[in-house]
C-alpha cells in the first residue's frame, strides 16, 4: 500500500466521479456490523452543507442487506451522491482515489486493517472507537463514539478543514503508520521481544511492555 495519484484518478473515473469531487471512502463488507446506516446518515448531513461531496462504499454483502443500503440512501437524497462500487481488484487505487477513509463499524472490530492501508496510501481517516481504531488513526484523523453520524459527519468536516490547511498531511499520515506498524518497525519489535526472551525475563512481563 503507496501513494498512487494516477491510479486514484483511473479509480474515480471507473465510478464516474470526477477530479474535484470530495471523496469520503469506505472500505468494508456489507454487514451489519460495519453499519454503513450510520455513515449514509452522516452521508446526508454532510452533503447538505458541502454539495460537492460524494460517498464510496466499496465491499460486498447479501443482495438484501446491499438493497436496504439503497432504500435508505435513496431515502435519504443520495442516490447521485453515493457509489456501492462493491469488490474491486484494486483496492490501493480505492484509497488513493478518496481524499478521507473512513470505517463506521459499530462493534466487533480489533485491529482494523482498512484504517492502516488507507493511511498507508497517504488517506486520513475518520473512524469509529472500536477495537485499536483510536491507536491506529493517531494524531493525523478523527476518532469518534459508533452510531453518532452528526459526530460522524462534523469529524469528516474538521478532518477536510486540516487537509486545506496543511498539505503535509497526506505524507504525515503514511509516515505515521509506516513509522509504527511498517515492515521495519515490527522487525524491531520482534528482534526485542526474542533479546528479552533469551536474557530469561519472565514473558508475562515481556507480554505487558509488548501487547
Amino acid at each position: 500500500m503507496r501513494p498512487d495519484a494516477a491510479a486514484g484518478r483511473a479509480m474515480r473515473r471507473a465510478w464516474g466521479v470526477s477530479d474535484d469531487a470530495f471523496v469520503i471512502g469506505c472500505v468494508a463488507r456489507l454487514d451489519p456490523m460495519k453499519d454503513h446506516t450510520n455513515l449514509l446518515n452522516a452521508a446526508a448531513r454532510y452533503a447538505d452543507k458541502h454539495p460537492d461531496a460524494r460517498f464510496i462504499c466499496v465491499g460486498t454483502g447479501p443482495a438484501d442487506y446491499r438493497g436496504r443500503l439503497e432504500a435508505t440512501a435513496n431515502s435519504l437524497g443520495l442516490s447521485d451522491r453515493l457509489v456501492l462500487a462493491g469488490e474491486i481488484g484494486d483496492v490501493r487505487a480505492a484509497y488513493n482515489a478518496f481524499d478521507i477513509a473512513t470505517l463506521t463499524s459499530a462493534f466487533g472490530e480489533g485491529f482494523p486493517n482498512v484504517i492502516g492501508e488507507a493511511m498507508a496510501c497517504g488517506a486520513p481517516v475518520v473512524a469509529t472507537d472500536v477495537g485499536d481504531a483510536r491507536e491506529i488513526v493517531g494524531a493525523h484523523g478523527e476518532v469518534v463514539p459508533p452510531k453518532e453520524p452528526e459526530l460522524l459527519q462534523a469529524a469528516w468536516a474538521r478532518l477536510r478543514l486540516r487537509l486545506a490547511q496543511d498539505h503535509d498531511l497526506h505524507q504525515a499520515v503514511r509516515r505515521s503508520i509506516v513509522a509504527t506498524y511498517g515492515l521495519e518497525a515490527m522487525v524491531r519489535r520482534t528482534e526485542d521481544i526474542l533479546e528479552e526472551l533469551v536474557s530469561g525475563q519472565p514473558a508475562s512481563e515481556i507480554a505487558l511492555r509488548f501487547g
